[in-house]
């Protein structure tokens, strides 16, 4: 039973340290049933949605739409029955910038300022206790990047409301695709009126009758009648009213420096930094495969040896061409002579002041750095002649990241092939330096 480990490990943190919480974050997936022992592992639960463009078949229900959120949120709290915090992963990238597109990948859809704002409500009125905003480190568009240091202001404006306000039944609606969620707080009331349904709606919404400020809408027109209030709302639009202003946020933010903002937003220089690094790097296409000791090829966090023999003098030219999912050290002859970092960048190391006179002999300690899969890919070029990894070359499984490499090739074996180059998670995005 895969959970077991999870509640083993969960037990021990309690033991040794009882003052950290443990969260586990799982897939948009499976039955709330199916979930339960793996919520009981931890002390916070949650899991990740991102469902823009919608419909989204990151969400494993029958509801594709942005609404999804919130009815993982929902989903999430009945498998604790309501007794953890719930800490969702919500989107803060836009589809293609995410790492299996590479660093080159560029998002055709980010979520708007107005889709973050309903995520964002969706989940909040829906269970959730806390959320982070996942992927913000891939985004590259300018535009985005502002509007999810607003959706943050957001969440901080509301704070109160979330973190004290008591949640009322929903206010009675006409119309099935008009929602209306309240939150109480000292006496007032604060009305989120949603658009939960792909269509337009009309319809209206009973409340107390007192006179409601609107804070903030979108996507919608709304008109109070004493205890009526008139709405027409395009899907997915909201509006947010209230019978008095919204409470001071729970916390302060860091007073702004005066200097620091006359300087303007930070966010476009890291961008433009982030899109020329981007445009130095050119793709890289081979014939070599992936590969991986047979041994532990199926295990995170596994290291091995990768070797190759070759014969060569030291005036010959010889280079290797290497990418690593996810780190290597690289050995000539015994000899420590470079390192790498990162799957997606090919790093060309010159082998050539380190030739001896015969039979060379390269061996590569390959490191996973605990999420499958795990693979070297490599060219081998020595005086015009390419060795393409593949089949051919030696592994050996290490124990550590420290093993130092064997001095012969006694116990090697043939690399288990793990896929070709442009297969599997890694596809063709692996990248090279411009010259």
């Amino acid at each position: 039973k895969p959970y077991l480990p999870l509640q083993k490990s969960y037990a021990v943190y309690q033991e040794f340290d009882p003052y950290h919480p443990t969260w586990i974050n799982a897939a948009p997936r499976n039955e709330i049933e199916d979930l339960r022992p793996y919520g009981a592992a931890c002390d916070i639960w949650g899991c990740d949605i991102y469902p823009v463009p919608s419909p989204s078949g990151h969400s494993g229900l029958e509801d594709k739409m942005m609404t999804s959120v919130g009815k993982y949120c929902t989903r999430m709290d009945e498998t604790t029955w309501g007794r953890k915090p719930i800490w969702m992963a919500l989107q803060g990238f836009g589809w293609g910038e995410n790492p299996e597109c590479g660093p080159t990948g560029r998002s055709k859809t980010h979520p708007t300022l107005p889709q973050l704002r309903f995520i964002m409500f969706d989940a909040m009125l829906n269970g959730c206790t806390g959320f982070g905003l996942w992927g913000s480190q891939f985004v590259k568009d300018i535009t985005f990047a502002e509007n999810l240091l607003v959706n943050c202001a957001d969440v901080h404006q509301y704070s109160t409301l979330f973190i004290n306000g008591r949640q009322l039944p929903n206010a009675p609606s006409s119309d099935s695709a008009i929602r209306a969620q309240v939150i109480e707080y000292n006496g007032e009331k604060t009305y989120f009126i949603m658009g939960v349904e792909n269509r337009k709606a009309k319809g209206t919404v009973t409340i107390d009758g007192k006179p409601l400020t609107e804070l903030t809408s979108f996507g919608s027109k709304v008109t109070q009648d004493g205890q009526t209030l008139s709405v027409e709302m395009e899907p997915y639009g909201y509006a947010v009213f209230a019978t008095a202003p919204l409470p001071p946020p729970f916390f302060e933010l860091i007073p702004t420096n005066p200097q620091l903002e006359a300087q303007g937003s930070p966010i476009p220089p890291i961008i433009d930094k982030i899109i020329r690094e981007i445009e130095s790097f050119k793709s890289f296409d081979t014939k070599a495969f992936w590969i991986w000791s047979p041994k532990n090829y199926d295990q995170a966090a596994s290291v091995c040896f990768i070797a190759k023999a070759f014969n060569a003098t030291p005036k010959d030219k010889a280079l290797l061409r290497l990418a690593v999912d996810d780190n290597s050290t690289v050995f000539l002859n015994g000899k420590e002579i470079a390192t790498t970092q990162a799957w997606d960048k090919l790093f060309d190391i010159d082998l050539a002041p380190h030739l001896k006179d015969g039979e060379n002999l390269l061996v590569i300690r390959a490191e996973d750095a605990g999420a499958l899969p795990c693979g070297l890919l490599a060219e081998l070029h020595v005086n015009g002649s390419v060795f393409l990894s593949d089949a051919s070359w030696l592994s050996k499984p290490a124990k550590t990241n420290k093993d130092l490499p064997p001095t012969s090739l006694q116990d090697f074996e043939n690399a288990k092939l793990i896929q070709p180059y442009g297969g599997g998670a890694w596809r063709k995005n692996v990248q090279e330096i411009k010259k």
